[in-house]
């Protein structure tokens, strides 16, 4: 009986529900709940409810009654409920236990150590020194009062250090040696009588300096067939006038072959290389150390989405005039939201007011970056009411200064823009996917 009328007050239920209307997440939404499920709306008793149903498996699709209540939109229910039934994580929760478990293994390692037991002084000698190269920080950061003062009051007397700038640089030295003792060892360990490795090398350019950077990395299986990357080293790449007489492929390929004879590793060790297609790397690897070169996946694909975009030269534009102009009028839609002072916080008031999210300003687009054209993409979609908004503000500032208003050069190209990111989304997530450093080229192949 009681069974019965568990039924009935279910049916009743389920005809007091109007019906279902999917409400798909927003860009600024990215649990990843609507990775396993839909959210939908309905009404029930007159007022509106909005529900997440769970498509994980055969049995949530095929019931349709695994409705989960999103309470002011908040996610959390939903979570445990895939936690629990499914055993899945977000993504961001399992870098956070990975990360917690990485750091209490580490601890428990130094703990166990001969020099925490005997010397913890010099133990926080070199990971203070460690922390400044890692983190780029100023040699004389151990120098500063303030520095000296939490050394005096909040570290116990044995864990106590003379840390100067001088005692950094030897501490310095002497871990690079220790790693390098390391990384040789390792290498030696994992050489087979085949050659098994590749390498990468390539010239790179800081962002903040404007430096070029020659940089060597090698690729691996080792014996426990986990996929390893080991970066050799860098350097500057700066050589003088005289120097860079004819090809500087002769001056790379000096210094890679110096880096690999300080590591124990000679030719026949690779197999292959792979860099972007630039003439100088390239035709060093192929004809220079006779390797087998192929693309880097990124670099292919980032010259690819150029190439058909129209944005690689005159070459493409003219083979694809239609998306180079519309590239051309978004970066100069970019250009005056960001330097016409004349506005001058208008557009980060609109942007509070007519979007969601919390910034404020648009991305500037660099042919040289990976990701560049669907990173501003996706934020001129996402900010367009502030846009909008902005150039309309704009024409009415003019007006009464009896001024011509400006032109929007995107005027009735939302669709077109809405189309053309719906396209390089998919390249933009398998680009994402082959730079990371893990074994993802199953994963790159099956998303090709």
């Amino acid at each position: 009986m009681a069974k019965s009328a568990g039924h009935c007050s279910t049916c009743r239920r389920e005809l007091s529900r109007g019906s279902f209307t999917v409400v798909p997440p927003r860009s600024n939404e990215t649990s990843f709940i609507f990775n396993w499920g839909v959210r939908v709306k309905y009404e029930e008793n007159g007022k509106n409810v909005v529900e997440w149903a769970c498509l994980a498996d055969e049995g949530c699709r095929t019931s349709g009654t695994k409705l989960i209540k999103l309470h002011a939109g908040k996610t959390t229910l939903a979570v445990k409920y895939l936690q629990k039934l499914h055993h899945i994580a977000s993504p961001k929760t399992t870098v956070a236990n990975e990360n917690k478990r990485k750091f209490e293994e580490d601890t428990d390692h130094f703990k166990s150590s001969v020099m925490y037991r005997n010397n913890p002084g010099r133990l926080r000698l070199l990971l203070t020194a460690q922390m400044i190269v890692n983190r780029n920080l100023p040699f004389r950061v151990v120098e500063y009062e303030e520095a000296k003062l939490m050394n005096a009051l909040l570290c116990k007397e044995e864990m106590k250090a003379n840390i100067t700038t001088p005692r950094v640089n030897e501490a310095i030295v002497e871990l690079y040696s220790s790693t390098k003792m390391e990384v040789t060892n390792y290498l030696d360990g994992n050489k087979e009588a085949y050659p098994t490795f590749t390498l990468v090398a390539d010239f790179w350019t800081c962002k903040t300096t404007s430096d070029k950077f020659l940089e060597a990395r090698v690729y691996l299986v080792d014996r426990e067939w986990q996929f390893k990357s080991v970066l050799l080293g860098t350097r500057k790449f700066n050589p003088a006038y005289g120097d860079r007489d004819g090809d500087i492929q002769k001056l790379f390929k000096a210094w890679l072959d110096n880096m690999l004879n300080g590591f124990g590793l000679e030719r026949q060790h690779f197999y292959g290389a792979t860099s972007d297609h630039g003439g100088d790397v390239r035709s060093m690897l192929k004809n220079g150390m006779n390797l087998h070169w192929e693309w880097c996946f990124a670099h292919m694909a980032h010259a690819a989405t150029k190439a058909s975009c129209g944005v690689n030269g005159a070459v493409s534009a003219r083979a694809n005039p239609e998306m180079a102009d519309l590239v051309v009028r978004m970066v100069r839609v970019i250009f005056q939201v960001k330097h016409v002072s004349a506005a001058g916080n208008l557009f980060q008031e609109r942007c509070k007011t007519k979007t969601k999210g919390a910034s404020t300003r648009l991305v500037g687009y660099s042919t040289s970056h990976f990701l560049s054209l669907t990173n501003v993409l996706n934020r001129v979609i996402e900010k367009w009411p502030a846009i909008t908004a902005w150039f309309e503000e704009r024409g009415r500032q003019d007006l009464r200064a009896r001024k011509s208003p400006p032109e929007f050069p995107l005027a009735n190209q939302y669709d077109e823009l809405v189309n053309t990111l719906s396209v390089l989304k998919q390249m933009g997530g398998i680009e994402r996917s082959c730079q990371a450093e893990r074994p993802e080229q199953v994963e790159v192949l099956a998303q090709l």
